[in-house]
This record gives structure tokens, C-alpha cells and sequence, in this order.
């Protein structure tokens, strides 16, 4: 690729810190099940919004690995001992939880310690925590192909594996074909796509990609019309899904481009440039980790109420999101660095 050369942009963390922010709501959003009544709004709320966080999180998270890769004396080593730190005091936090999912299905003893070893290393001891295995195992596939052929090559194999993952999603479409007996086998054994192997290493990519070759003109011109451009292919993929729903919908093929020109956006554009955001950055990840404490226990307390199920799902997500805000305030006004506990101090 042609590099254009130019001054370094001047980065707009704070419109990055504030989408973090509103990408963590989703996701709490898309955890209590249900918001709305009506089946599409459901289904733009769930299907489109929310399942655009997790591609943004490992695509930001990337290029920021790769800009204090290029600048520090910081390696992908450093980095992925801080995720597995930051991911057994998770895994330990959310061990009790574990049990109580795992203990109606009457496991054996000889069992038990095979399935929470599938739990660390594959599906997480709660439903958010499978990002940390598959985000590990993303960066060391994605490292490894950087090492033997160059970036085309990567990026080829890796959209290719995605693509392969989007099975999961347009399930509907190909069921009658007999290879996808191949699909539902693996499905039995593994549950999702979603996972280190066919979801991750593509955003990764994504990422590494946008820091490397963030002054070419792919990137550096006419950034807001590409974002358009990618929100809008986004937006046909998800009413073409909308009319023929799969298995689920955690692939879709636009959110390669559409969460690297959203991050690219969000970098360059002026837009709230200049007004401090960092709060909303502490906010999105302190609410990412911990809203699923929250969620459970209003689930439970809220599970002899005669409330429809978009009812209890609003109710839990308002008092999900105000029991973390002043978690989070009490913490603050009692100094307590919750950041250092997790090992997050210092990591973007």
C-alpha cells in the first residue's frame, strides 16, 4: 500500500472514550434479553446496535496495542500477560456463578474439573467472559500469520475463516445444502462461531491494520463518507438477516469495515475533540466487567414478578445501570483504585 506522508493526527480520545462508553451500554443492553415488545425494534436494538460493541472493543483495542507496540518498549507478550492477570481475577470473581449454571446438569466428580477447564479456556465462567480466551487466542494466531506472509495474505486467510464463521448467522440460508451437516456437527461440540478462531483474528487484523496504515489515503481521506458508506452496507446485511434469522447473530460480513471506519472515524474526526471524555473511559470498562453481577441478581429477584419479558428486562437495565454508577461513585469516594485489583491500571 501507498503511504501518503503527513503529520501524525492528533488522536481524539475522548469521541473513542464516549463510544467505548455507549458500546458498554449496549452490551447490557443485549444481556437483560429484552427492551422492546415490538419485534423489530427488538431486533434493531439486539441485532444491529449491540453487535456492533465487541468488533469496535477488539479493533481499538488493537490499534492502541499497536501504537504502544511501534512507540514503547512494549510487546504482545507484555500485553497478553496483563489479559490473562486481568482474566483469572474475573474468572475468580465469576467462579460462584459458574457453579450455579453448571450444577443443574449433575456433572460427575471426574467431570467437573474437565468442564471448568472448557469454561476457563473456552466459553468463560459467565456469558461476557469467553472475549478474554478468544481475545488471546485472536492475538496469537494473528501474530503467528504476521510472521510467515505478509499483510494481504493475513488479511485474506483470516476474512476468509470470518466468512466461514457467518454460518452461524445465515444458518437459514444453506441448511439445505449437505455440507452443512459439517457446521451443525461442529456446533454440537463447540456451540458458536464466536470464538478466538473464526470471529476475533479479523477485527484484530482490523485494527493492527488502521495503526499501521493510518497517513494512506484509504484512511485519511474522505473518512466520514467511508464510514457512511460501511454503516450502510451494515444496514442492507442486517434487513437481508432480519427476513430469514439464523442460528444467531453474531457474524455479519459489514462489520469488518464498518467497525474499522467507525474507529477510523473516531480518531480523526474534531467532533468533542477538546472536551475531557477519560471518565467515560473508566466507566465503559468497569461496566463491562460487572454488569453481569448486577443483571443476574435482578433476574432472580424480579423472577416471581408478573412483568412481561421487555417489562423485566427494562426494569433490570435501569437498575443494572444505577447500581453500577453508584458502585462505581462509593468507590471513587473511598479511593479505591478498582482498576489496580483487576490490573488495569495503565491499559487502554
Amino acid at each position: 500500500m501507498r503511504i501518503i506522508k503527513e503529520k501524525e493526527i492528533q488522536m481524539n480520545y475522548s469521541m473513542i472514550s464516549l463510544l467505548q462508553f455507549i458500546f458498554s451500554i449496549l452490551v447490557i443492553m443485549l444481556h437483560v434479553q429484552r427492551i422492546f415488545q415490538d419485534n423489530t425494534l427488538h431486533y434493531i436494538q439486539k441485532s444491529i446496535f449491540s453487535r456492533m460493541a465487541v468488533p469496535f472493543f477488539i479493533v481499538s483495542s488493537s490499534f492502541f496495542i499497536h501504537q504502544r507496540m511501534s512507540s514503547l518498549n512494549y510487546t504482545l507478550r507484555d500485553y497478553l500477560k496483563k489479559m490473562i492477570k486481568v482474566y483469572l481475577v474475573l474468572s475468580i470473581l465469576y467462579l460462584p456463578y459458574a457453579y450455579l449454571y453448571i450444577s443443574p446438569f449433575n456433572f460427575s466428580l471426574l467431570a467437573f474439573p474437565l468442564v471448568l477447564f472448557v469454561g476457563l479456556v473456552y466459553t468463560g465462567f459467565c456469558y461476557h467472559l469467553w472475549y478474554f480466551p478468544a481475545l488471546i487466542t485472536g492475538h496469537i494466531i494473528v501474530a503467528q500469520l504476521k510472521k510467515r506472509v505478509n499483510d494481504f495474505i493475513v488479511g485474506s486467510v483470516l476474512f476468509l475463516v470470518y466468512i466461514v464463521g457467518t454460518l452461524e448467522t445465515y444458518a437459514s440460508y444453506f441448511r439445505r445444502f449437505e455440507w452443512f451437516e459439517g457446521y451443525q456437527s461442529y456446533r454440537k461440540v463447540f456451540f458458536t462461531t464466536r470464538n478466538g478462531i473464526f470471529f476475533v483474528p479479523i477485527f484484530i487484523y482490523m485494527g493492527y491494520i488502521l495503526y499501521k496504515y493510518r497517513h494512506h489515503s484509504m484512511f485519511s481521506k474522505n473518512y466520514t463518507v467511508k464510514l457512511l458508506v460501511a454503516s450502510c452496507l451494515f444496514l442492507l446485511e442486517a434487513i437481508f438477516i432480519y427476513f430469514n434469522q439464523g442460528d444467531d447473530k453474531n457474524f455479519f460480513v459489514a462489520l469488518v469495515p464498518f467497525s474499522t471506519f467507525l474507529m477510523n472515524w473516531a480518531t480523526r474526526t474534531p467532533l468533542l475533540r477538546s472536551v475531557n471524555m477519560s471518565y467515560f473511559k473508566e466507566k465503559s470498562s468497569f461496566y463491562f466487567f460487572f454488569h453481569p453481577i448486577f443483571v443476574e441478581l435482578g433476574f432472580f429477584l424480579t423472577q416471581s414478578w408478573s412483568l412481561s419479558a421487555d417489562q423485566k428486562g427494562l426494569l433490570i437495565f435501569i437498575l443494572t445501570v444505577v447500581a453500577l454508577m453508584s458502585l462505581l461513585s462509593v468507590l471513587k469516594y473511598l479511593n479505591i483504585p478498582w482498576e489496580k485489583y483487576v490490573y488495569l491500571k495503565n491499559m487502554r
